[in-house]
C-alpha cells in the first residue's frame, strides 16, 4: 500500500514574523540592574567548546566551591595572592609572575577593579604604566584566598608528617629559586 502525504502551503499570513521588539531598552535595564546588583550571577553553560561571552557576565571556568565563595573568576586568586605578597605592582609585572598574557591581564584587573578590589594610578614620572594595589576589600578577600590555600594545602599534605611536609617546601621554594621565580 502506497502511502502519499500532501504538502500544503503555510498560508502568507502565518508566514509573517512579527517584527522583534527594540533590544535597547531591555539592554538598559539589563545593565542598570546589574550595576546594582552585589552579588555574584551564574550561568551555566553545557557548551563544552569554551569560555562564553554572556552579555558582560563572568562565565565560571573553576568550579570550585571556594571560588564560588569568593566571587572571583579565573586569574583573579592569582593576581590577589600577588598583590597581598607583594605590594603595589605594574601591570606588566603581575602578567609575567602570573603567567597570564598581558591583554587577559588586564581583563581581569578591569573586573577587579569594577569589583573594588583594586585601584589603578599612575606614578608621578611614569605615566606608560599603571600601578595596581589592592583596596581594603582586596585585602580581606585575599585573607579569606590564604583561608582557602592553607586548607587545601592541609588537605593535600594530611597523609605527610610534618618533617616531610617542610621537606617539601623546602624542595619547592629551591625549585622555584633556581627556576628564576620569587617565592
Amino acid at each position: 500500500m502506497k502511502s502519499e502525504t500532501q504538502l500544503r502551503p503555510i498560508p502568507a499570513a502565518a508566514a509573517v514574523r512579527p517584527p522583534l521588539p527594540d533590544a535597547a531598552p531591555v539592554e538598559r535595564a539589563w545593565r542598570q540592574a546589574l550595576s546594582k546588583l552585589n552579588r555574584c550571577v551564574v550561568v551555566l553553560d553545557d557548551d563544552p567548546t569554551g569560555i562564553q561571552t554572556v552579555h558582560g557576565l563572568y562565565v565560571y571556568t573553576d568550579w570550585s566551591r571556594e571560588t564560588f565563595v569568593r566571587g572571583l573568576t579565573s586569574g583573579q586568586p592569582k593576581v590577589l595572592d600577588y598583590l597581598n605578597r607583594f605590594g603595589e605592582r605594574d601591570q606588566k609585572t603581575i602578567a609575567a609572575y602570573c603567567e597570564i598574557e598581558p591583554a587577559t591581564v588586564g581583563s581581569i584587573l578591569t573586573r577587579m577593579e569594577a569589583a573594588g578590589l583594586i585601584t589603578r594610578r599612575q606614578r608621578p614620572g611614569n605615566r606608560r604604566s599603571l600601578y595596581v594595589s589592592l583596596t581594603e576589600r582586596g585585602r580581606e578577600a585575599a585573607a579569606a584566598l590564604d583561608g582557602v590555600f592553607a586548607a587545601a594545602e592541609e588537605e593535600a599534605t594530611r597523609a605527610m608528617s610534618p618533617d616531610e611536609v617542610e621537606a617539601l617546601r623546602a624542595a619547592l621554594e629551591r625549585f622555584c629559586r633556581s627556576a628564576g621565580r620569587e617565592v
